[in-house]
């Protein structure tokens, strides 16, 4: 669970036991790529595995899994694993607009039983080498590979132009439809 996830569920008091899915992300990911599916699907996908491989050692236990993905042009962009490879990002992202797209899925007893997407559109500035370097030379490498390429919850909201969609969407847990599915089926997931 990334951290940014994890403060959205302690900030909403929602109790829970966290657990790193039991999957190797990027063989899935790779495998779904090479099937040609879109970008949204392996949001999708990843979500629901990442769901569904915790819960059998939670059998009684609702598990809760979530992706993000970042969509410019049709192409689906993984985390950088680099300060080079977030340099790259960054100016072939520089002044347009992407899609962070966030799936999250819900299971119990080994079936999804319910699950949600939801998209934020998202404008760079034009911003030059100068301003990328500086940029990324802020930022930890470690941050950059569990929170994506910018933290838009702090220092990387100076990167933006305009932005359409859920804060909550960018960063990667929509939690208030995730809240609303607890309330509608009287889970009680708060502390």
């Amino acid at each position: 669970m990334s951290p940014t996830r994890k403060k959205i569920l302690l900030s909403a008091s929602i109790k829970f036991i966290q657990r790193g899915p039991l999957i190797n992300e990027e063989a899935i990911k790779s495998k779904l790529i090479n099937k040609n599916k879109k970008p949204e699907q392996i949001c999708q996908e990843l979500a629901k595995i990442k769901s569904l491989s915790v819960t059998g050692s939670f059998f009684n236990y609702y598990s809760i899994g979530a992706d993000s993905c970042l969509i410019f042009k049709n192409t689906f962009f993984s985390k950088p694993k680099t300060k080079k490879e977030a340099e790259k990002m960054f100016k072939i992202l520089n002044g347009k607009t992407h899609k962070l797209y966030s799936s999250i899925a819900v299971s119990k007893a080994g079936k999804i039983i319910w699950k949600y997407s939801d998209f934020a559109l998202l404008k760079l500035h034009n911003l030059n080498n100068k301003e990328i370097k500086k940029y990324l030379n802020k930022l930890k490498t470690k941050d950059m590979q569990t929170s994506g390429l910018y933290q838009i919850e702090s220092l990387g909201i100076i990167l933006f132009e305009k932005i359409k969609g859920d804060i909550f969407t960018i960063l990667g847990l929509p939690i208030l439809l995730l809240l609303n599915f607890f309330k509608k089926e009287k889970i009680n997931a708060w502390k």
